[in-house]
């Protein structure tokens, strides 16, 4: 989005943005998680609308929403953790709240090579934090859900919805320092990166399969 905003004489660097989109994106899965999962019009408006807020600018054009999204890039400890669980004998399943272009996106990045399992709610019609995703990325995989562990951002719908699944969750929180992590059960582990949630995964108790 910086380039966007450039392009409109709005100068702002991207460690600046970083952090206020975070914060925008965590208060509306906590605040009005029914407006964050369906992404509609309603919802980019009001998120943009608070984003150009904390920056002092005035509301954004509809153009704004239009020109979200993508190159994707992917963090480097997602790569090495990756490849690490394969190579210990993991399987691995994505389960993600995305629409049709989720498997475009995996194919693009290379990512989808490191999958056995791929669940989008947009193609099964459940979503996060319905245990009904779990259970089905469960079940391609060919492991009960207590002997799976689940690693994801958002604690409205990763942690809540793993454990209704009675998966184990971990929430992964990469920038402490943006914002607080909401208040979480005493059994669930906070990671920063994935690096660090891979021993883990690799503990005895959830040793074939995991859930990003």
């Amino acid at each position: 989005m910086c380039a966007y905003w450039s392009e409109r004489g709005i100068r702002l660097r991207r460690s600046d943005a970083a952090p206020v989109l975070y914060r925008t994106d965590r208060h509306f899965m906590e605040s009005r998680p029914d407006l964050w999962r369906r992404a509609d019009a309603v919802f980019q408006e009001q998120y943009w609308g608070m984003v150009h807020a904390e920056f002092g600018l005035v509301t954004p054009p509809a153009g704004v929403c239009a020109a979200w999204g993508g190159p994707w890039n992917v963090y480097p400890d997602a790569w090495c953790a990756l490849r690490e669980l394969r190579r210990s004998g993991c399987r691995l399943a994505l389960i993600s709240n995305w629409d049709d272009t989720a498997l475009r996106i995996l194919t693009l990045t290379g990512l989808d090579r490191y999958f056995d399992a791929v669940a989008v709610s947009a193609t099964l019609g459940w979503e996060k934090p319905s245990p009904e995703i779990f259970e089905w990325a469960g079940a391609r995989l060919g492991v009960p859900p207590s002997e799976c562990l689940h690693v994801g951002d958002n604690y409205w719908d990763d942690v809540v919805g793993a454990r209704r699944a009675d998966m184990k969750p971990v929430l992964l929180h990469r920038h402490p320092e943006w914002c607080a992590p909401p208040p979480l059960p005493p059994d669930v582990a906070v990671v920063r990166d994935l690096a660090a949630a891979v021993p883990y995964l690799l503990r005895p108790a959830h040793p074939v399969a995991a859930g990003l």
